[in-house]
């Protein structure tokens, strides 16, 4: 027997399925990643016609069916969608990577609301018109942080020097940190791309009014953590849309 739940989702991706249905791929807060149908969303009459949109957040109501049959999506209400059209080429990449990294990240236990609730926080940041890249690149550390994979980065774990204002290196397997004296220079991060690190470690999204990242804090940065990632989360590529915008750069 099935029974009617309510929940928080955002759209990750869709599928036709028949003439006028869609398979809905969500984030849910609190049932985590899982597929969905959507019976005559195609129809243009339909009240859930154009609601799917990738991206989009808002309030679902499913009936839960037994035996790992397709939920079914009695309702959903999104809130304004992301503007892929303003957003720029950049911007809609990093969205698109954000989504597939966080949909990959979601494992189906407690930290799920976390996982939902960044997700949330992300958008918003893409949306106000922050940086794209360190929008994205504190998406990576919060998710790392939240599985204690992200190192502290104050002191050298060799010598304890304190690490403000030089330049330092992470080991991505042991997550060893190293003060630009005692590592062996592979793989160095600027004083720069050091000191816009610790600020998106430290203060997420609510720190990045105003914060620019450049050209060359980006790749070593985002070489950083994606390393970090390739070691540590199961299941883990590049997303597909990074690998569009390095290409297309």
């Amino acid at each position: 027997m099935s029974g009617i739940l309510k929940d928080r989702a955002v759209i990750l991706k869709t599928w036709e399925y028949g003439e006028t249905s869609l398979i809905v791929s969500a984030l849910t807060r609190s049932g985590g990643r899982a597929n969905f149908r959507a019976k005559g969303a195609k129809r243009a009459k339909s009240p859930m016609h154009g609601r799917f949109r990738t991206g989009n957040v808002g309030d679902i109501v499913y009936y839960d069916k037994p035996g790992g049959a397709l939920k079914l999506i009695k309702e959903f209400s999104a809130g304004p969608p992301f503007d892929s059209m303003e957003a720029g080429f950049e911007r809609l990449c990093i969205f698109q990577a954000g989504l597939e990294l966080a949909g990959r990240a979601s494992a189906g236990d407690e930290q799920e609301g976390a996982v939902f609730d960044l997700v949330e926080a992300f958008i918003a940041g893409l949306t106000a018109g922050d940086d794209p890249w360190a929008v994205f690149f504190v998406l990576e550390t919060t998710l790392l942080a939240a599985s204690g994979l992200m190192p502290e980065i104050e002191l050298c774990d060799r010598c304890k020097k304190e690490l403000a204002g030089c330049g330092f290196s992470v080991n991505p397997t042991s997550g060893a940190v190293e003060c630009d004296g005692c590592t062996s220079g592979e793989g160095t991060l600027s004083p720069e791309s050091c000191a816009l690190l610790a600020r998106m470690a430290s203060a997420g999204f609510t720190g990045l009014r105003g914060l620019k990242v450049t050209a060359q804090a980006r790749r070593e940065i985002g070489t950083l953590l994606h390393r970090m990632l390739t070691h540590h989360m199961d299941g883990y590529r590049l997303p597909g849309s990074l690998g569009v915008l390095k290409g297309a750069g």
